[in-house]
């Protein structure tokens, strides 16, 4: 069955540029959604996996973020030595 629907031309250009990059095409993605939307189930199963998918594109970048290497030391080197160490005492604190 055919439906003709109207979108925007900026809109329409920019969903064919995405599903380009998806190696898709707008009328499988436009197909997709309506098989989603008419039947709840596999609406809430797409909704599952959308979900796991961001737990794990969570995990990746939190990964990533760990390997990332940090400054030297925090707070600034004025307070800290080479090894990260804290240079200073508490009585220090109350002759500020």
């Amino acid at each position: 069955m055919n439906l003709t629907i109207t979108v925007d031309a900026d809109v329409l250009k920019r969903a064919r540029m995405r599903a380009i990059e998806e190696d898709t095409s707008v009328s499988a993605v436009l197909r997709e959604h309506l098989a989603v939307y008419a039947d709840p189930v596999r609406s809430l199963h797409r909704a599952a996996n959308e979900a796991a998918r961001g737990r794990a594109e969570a995990i990746e970048r939190l990964i990533r973020l760990s390997k990332t290497p940090r400054p030297e030391a925090w707070p600034p080197d004025a307070t800290r030595d080479r090894h990260g160490t804290r240079n200073w005492k508490r009585d220090d604190l109350y002759d500020r």
